[in-house]
């Protein structure tokens, strides 16, 4: 998390939705933010994670094979047979994907207050009592594998935040140097192998906030 202060207001970049209750905070750029942990981790580079919950149950849910030659719980697999939102409904044909969807529904549920999704509206659409919309920036980075894209527009949807969203796009810095990797999840701080990119987006957070049509 980084600070710039001046005399009048204090402007953050910051990765949750604390935005929408801190008074003193005047305006912020959230970088790769991500909506349900739950989704966060089905949909991402820790689905391990979702699929060692599901291997835990009495009795297991799990529902694929594991991968051979891989330790545990890495080799962990499992088929929700999910389709992404706005996509056509799915008739459920896989053995044992109903009962994961039943438990991964009812996980996002009981994880409401932690998700920032949940918050979102509370910082332009609907702000809380005592405060005003604030002037926000949204970035999140294509391929993020750390934050897959689908959890970060789901906080957009619910904020009404679309046209405060910057995409970077990774495939294309990528293509240009290799070094910068294939996640870009860290592209905003990783002054190590992509100072360019970083450099530019930070000024450009700073320029984007003190502009009028910020909010």
């Amino acid at each position: 998390m980084s600070r710039r202060c001046d005399t009048h207001a204090h402007r953050w970049t910051f990765t949750s939705c604390g935005l929408n209750q801190a008074v003193n905070l005047l305006a912020g750029v959230s970088n790769v933010p991500g909506g349900s942990i739950a989704e966060v981790a089905r949909l991402g580079g820790f689905r391990f994670l979702a699929a060692l919950g599901l291997a835990t149950r009495q009795s297991s849910l799990v529902n694929l094979p594991s991968t051979p030659g891989v330790p545990f719980p890495f080799n962990l697999n499992f088929n929700e047979n999910l389709q992404l939102r706005d996509l056509p409904a799915l008739v459920t044909t896989v053995p044992g994907a109903q009962a994961i969807d039943v438990v991964l529904d009812h996980t996002q549920w009981v994880t409401q207050a932690a998700n920032p999704v949940s918050y979102a509206p509370f910082i332009r659409k609907q702000p809380l009592a005592g405060h005003a919309p604030k002037p926000v920036i949204m970035q999140f980075a294509k391929g993020d594998n750390t934050v897959p894209n689908p959890t970060t527009s789901a906080i957009l949807l619910a904020g009404g935040l679309a046209d405060r969203a910057t995409y970077y796009r990774n495939d294309l810095a990528y293509q240009a140097n290799p070094a910068v990797g294939k996640n870009p999840h860290v592209f905003l701080t990783n002054v190590g192998s992509q100072p360019l990119w970083a450099t530019r987006w930070r000024r450009s957070d700073e320029s984007r906030l003190s502009s009028p049509a910020a909010g």
